[in-house]
């Protein structure tokens, strides 16, 4: 067979082999097209740095940020854990990943910042967030306009690790018997899970420790007031039932991780009830944060930290050739 053009097959050989590499692990599209494993890794990493240099930050005005655990392994003893997350930033409109910074701290997100410059970051309106104050300080710093809302879920996580605190403290000192079994376990679970999505067998449990233990009453009122306190039509209705699940937790003097939780989020309560308002969390950064944790498996991990955040923004982002050029 003659072949008139080698070079424009060459070309579209290695656009192939670029396009499987999005798509599939890198070892095993070196394994089909016969090059050496570590040899594919460096033309992949050489590609992708190429492609960032053509890389540019969509223009964003709803934002999501979270931290997803980079590695295990540390540089040096003295190393702080922050060190050992990355910081993903996504666009809750196109919802992909659109910025990749090493640690959790303060100055991951001020290179977010930094990279698109003082005027677009007075377009930024919304950034969905946790409860992370080197995150907040960073946003306010340079989006004072910006409104910050607290994530749900990350709340919710707070909230149950106090229900569930106070729940373990009830039933080492104030449980005998029957409802001391009735209260550990397999059972613990149901304390932190919403009424009507156990099954009648699990509400029979509940309704059995109640009757054994009032305090158990006043734990399953405030976790329901908790869940109903979301579905609040504004910032007043949930003051309302805010203020209620504080008279709940005060009945009961064991309550002692609930009462520090309700008077931290009491004194964050400006920043909590911008929710009522625009409805935004972070679970967009969540499930990325799991499509990351899969990334990170089919690599078996990544010891270069910089090709790891590359190819991040390569599977969840905008850094493949469907968005970016590869002429060049």
């Amino acid at each position: 067979m003659q072949i008139n053009n080698p070079a424009a097959i060459v070309v579209k050989l290695l656009f192939l082999i670029s396009r499987m590499c999005e798509i599939s692990a890198v070892s095993r599209v070196g394994e089909l097209v016969g090059i050496n494993k570590m040899t594919m890794h460096r033309l992949d990493f050489a590609r992708l740095k190429r492609m960032f240099q053509h890389y540019k930050i969509p223009k964003v005005t709803r934002i999501s940020v979270d931290e997803v655990y980079a590695r295990k392994k540390k540089y040096h003893s003295k190393e702080s854990r922050d060190n050992r997350f990355f910081t993903i930033v996504c666009d809750l409109d196109t919802r992909r990943v659109i910025w990749v910074s090493e640690s959790r701290k303060k100055e991951a997100l001020d290179e977010f910042f930094k990279a698109i410059g003082e005027d677009r970051c007075k377009d930024i309106d919304v950034v969905a967030m946790d409860q992370h104050d080197s995150y907040k300080v960073s946003v306010n710093e340079h989006c004072p306009m910006a409104t910050v809302v607290w994530d749900r879920f990350h709340v919710m996580q707070n909230f149950n690790v106090a229900v569930d605190s106070d729940r373990k403290w009830l039933h080492e000192h104030m449980c005998r018997g029957e409802t001391k079994r009735l209260s550990r376990g397999k059972f613990k679970r149901l304390f932190v899970t919403k009424s009507e999505r156990r099954s009648k067998s699990d509400n029979r449990h509940i309704n059995s420790l109640m009757k054994e233990n009032q305090d158990f009453v006043y734990l399953e009122l405030i976790k329901e007031g908790m869940h109903q306190l979301y579905d609040s039509k504004d910032e007043y209705e949930a003051r309302e039932k805010f203020i209620q699940l504080g008279e709940w937790i005060k009945q009961c003097k064991y309550f002692f991780e609930l009462n520090n939780w309700w008077d931290k989020f009491d004194k964050g309560w400006n920043t909590f009830k911008n929710y009522f308002y625009y409805r935004v969390s972070s679970s967009l950064s969540e499930g990325q944060n799991n499509v990351i944790k899969t990334l990170k498996k089919r690599g078996y991990g990544y010891r270069n930290m910089a090709y790891f955040k590359l190819k991040i923004l390569q599977v969840c982002g905008f850094l493949n050739s469907k968005y970016v050029s590869m002429e060049f």
